[in-house]
């Protein structure tokens, strides 16, 4: 908006002019190409890369999505480091690898969203803080935008049994040792918000009592009272 002379959401600011405003967001493919997502994503970075000046603007969101977490990862660090050492302009770098906020370098400030966490409850302040985030609440997201209940907490589970292996890939998806990693000491960064209790208290909160049988109602007791027994 100060780039076109606009009002900006501040007391004051100082914003110098920029040649060229970069934006490598969203994540789309182009079918009548045969391009896939990531070969999207890849034409818009190498552009950037390419033809971005020390007086550009560069807006990143996300690169390295697309593609397998260490190939991703090991690109996301590669651009960073490019944009960092040689072009050293101007930039917005958003990211979901935890692992790119242990970077240090005299050019680049780390930046997070805020967040209240309260027994149990995630409220996003749509604050910015210095310093990284220590979790991605990724679980936390896919529950408000309705995933069922059972996914939920099965992703927690997995999600603990990822944090619990060395090499992360030693998961079962036999139904036998799911009941076992229920007991599994909480340690991971959403594993507290998803218990049993927590999805007996969400399926009480979503359950219709006026239009709910009495055989629905008891099948309905009859699960919640297996959850917590588990």
């Amino acid at each position: 908006m100060g780039q076109i002379g606009s009002f900006v959401p501040a007391e004051s600011a100082r914003l110098g002019i920029a040649d060229r405003i970069f934006c490598r967001v969203g994540a789309s493919d182009n079918l009548a190409r045969g391009e896939s997502t990531f070969l999207v994503e890849m034409n818009e970075t190498a552009h950037i890369l390419r033809q971005a000046t020390r007086q550009s603007l560069v807006i990143m969101d996300e690169v390295g999505r697309g593609t397998s977490t260490q190939d991703g990862l090991s690109i996301a660090w590669a651009v960073s480091d490019y944009i960092l050492d040689h072009l050293q302009c101007r930039t917005f770098f958003a990211t979901h690898f935890h692992e790119l906020s242990d970077l240090k370098h005299k050019g680049m400030v780390n930046l997070s969203l805020q967040v209240s966490e309260e027994d149990g409850e995630i409220l996003f302040l749509n604050k910015v803080i210095e310093g990284p985030s220590n979790n991605s609440y990724g679980i936390h997201v896919a529950q408000i935008a309705g995933i069922p209940d059972e996914v939920i907490f099965r992703a927690g589970e997995i999600l603990d049994q990822i944090q619990q292996s060395s090499s992360g890939l030693n998961i079962s998806a036999n139904s036998s040792n799911r009941k076992g990693s229920r007991k599994m000491a909480s340690g991971g960064f959403q594993r507290g918000l998803f218990g049993q209790d927590e999805m007996v208290l969400q399926e009480i909160k979503h359950l219709d009592l006026n239009t709910c049988t009495p055989i629905e109602a008891l099948n309905h007791l009859s699960r919640m009272q297996k959850h917590l027994k588990e």
